[in-house]
């Protein structure tokens, strides 16, 4: 099964590396607190902005620039 991008935000088993801002999307890269056996423990997707302004602002309580990680 597939990590989604409202996986790693919801899930206290992710850390996010990196957010990187794209041309109307952006980035974001993640790796797994424990790792699991037999599964990655690297995340990385684009997505769009909307999208991950609402995950960041229900999850975070803070928008996606807000982010120590974040990269223009």
């Amino acid at each position: 099964m597939n990590v989604t991008l409202k996986e790693v935000f919801e899930s206290g088993s992710w850390i996010i590396t990196k957010i990187i801002q794209g041309s109307g999307k952006h980035r974001i890269n993640a790796e797994r607190r424990f790792p699991i056996a037999d599964k990655s423990s690297f995340f990385c997707q684009w997505g769009s902005t909307k999208y991950l302004e609402r995950l960041s602002s229900e999850n975070y309580s803070k928008k996606l620039s807000d982010f120590n990680c974040y990269q223009y």
